[in-house]
């Protein structure tokens, strides 16, 4: 494929269908080889859940990791947790996306402590044990923190320039995901991927994917304020609007 081709569902389809098999970082310490698959979930839940309907299909799990602190999405909500717990019974991991800049931190000590309090929300959230995390924008801030008896995303044995592979930007920074796939047969490998950028229909742009998660917000906002009266007297003439466009961008 192109490097733009990857960059749709179908895409990504097609490159989970090469790679036969993927692994949970959970998973990381029962396995000499194959492919670790995971996301950073930092814009869309949405987009998310539909990739792993699609590795779903294919009979694959990965690892998602959720941002608790993101401002654009609210995994407390029950769609969220219903989908999230759904995934887990499928055999699917969730876990932590700590950003650490969030926080007021002077020390690592401090870090540690709002990273344990995360885990320990997110556990109690879902209801069920974490197992790893990742961090948020590790290259902008360089934090990789450690904490006892969870497995670190970023670990150095599999987060290297020989193992790992991240679609950061579009860009797989001259790998090809073909090639860690052939990797993955004789060692460990990871690959991380946003979800949004699968949403961008064969272009390397933000623009088609962002414009989903605008629409999709709006969507949202506008039917839970249909409750409302004097709203839904005021805005009743773009019930069929709204329904067009979100079944052209989120359902197209």
């Amino acid at each position: 494929m192109t490097k733009s081709q990857y960059f749709s569902l179908s895409g990504y389809r097609k490159f989970i269908s090469h790679a036969k098999k993927t692994l949970r970082v959970a998973e990381i310490d029962e396995h000499d080889f194959g492919l670790i698959l995971r996301h950073d979930v930092d814009l869309s839940w949405d987009m998310a859940y539909q990739m792993s309907r699609v590795e779903k299909e294919l009979g694959v799990v990965s690892t998602y990791y959720v941002l608790l602190t993101s401002p654009y999405y609210n995994p407390m909500t029950r769609e969220v947790r219903e989908q999230a717990e759904q995934m887990l019974e499928e055999g699917f991991e969730i876990g932590l996306h700590f950003d650490p800049e969030v926080y007021d931190c002077g020390d690592e000590q401090c870090l540690i402590e709002r990273l344990e309090n995360e885990v320990n929300m997110l556990e109690s959230l879902y209801g069920f044990k974490i197992q790893s995390y990742s961090m948020h924008n590790p290259s902008k801030h360089g934090k990789f923190i450690k904490i006892n008896g969870l497995i670190d995303a970023y670990r150095a044995d599999i987060f290297n320039e020989e193992s790992y592979i991240s679609d950061s930007c579009f860009s797989f920074r001259g790998k090809t995901p073909e090639i860690m796939i052939e990797k993955s047969k004789q060692q460990l490998v990871c690959l991380l991927t946003h979800p949004i950028h699968y949403f961008a229909q064969e272009k390397i742009s933000y623009q088609i994917p962002l414009e989903r998660v605008v629409i999709n917000y709006f969507y949202k906002l506008h039917t839970g304020l249909k409750v409302n009266p004097t709203y839904a007297s005021q805005f009743q003439q773009y019930d069929s609007l709204w329904e067009r466009l979100f079944e052209e961008y989120l359902n197209g």
